[in-house]
Parts: structure tokens; C-alpha cells; sequence
């Protein structure tokens, strides 16, 4: 029953259960309960899968 833990991209918000989208439309929707944000645009799964998140520099 994971939640997502910490949102600590201020460009991130959390539209529902499980899903993200920031401002810039590059994140459609993430809908996987197990993702937790670990640090500025990375993502991580319970199963050790890391998705990055690319930001507009």
C-alpha cells in the first residue's frame, strides 16, 4: 500500500492517488502506488526501478 512518501519538486503536484504531473506537461501520469519521490526530479520504485525525471534547466 505504498504511498507516494515526499514531493520535494515544487514543479510537481499530486493530481490523485498515484499520480503526478508537473506544470510543464513532461510527466503525463504516473500511476503506480509504489513510487516514492527520493530527491529533486528522481523517482524511486519499491522494486529498486529509479526513474529520473528531466527539468528544464
Amino acid at each position: 500500500m505504498g504511498r507516494i512518501s515526499a514531493i520535494k519538486n515544487e514543479n510537481l503536484r499530486l493530481l490523485g492517488h498515484g499520480i503526478l504531473k508537473n506544470d510543464m506537461g513532461r510527466i503525463s501520469a504516473i500511476k503506480d502506488e509504489n513510487l516514492r519521490l527520493l530527491g529533486r526530479g528522481i523517482l524511486k520504485k519499491d522494486t529498486n526501478i529509479i526513474f529520473a525525471i528531466s527539468r528544464d534547466k
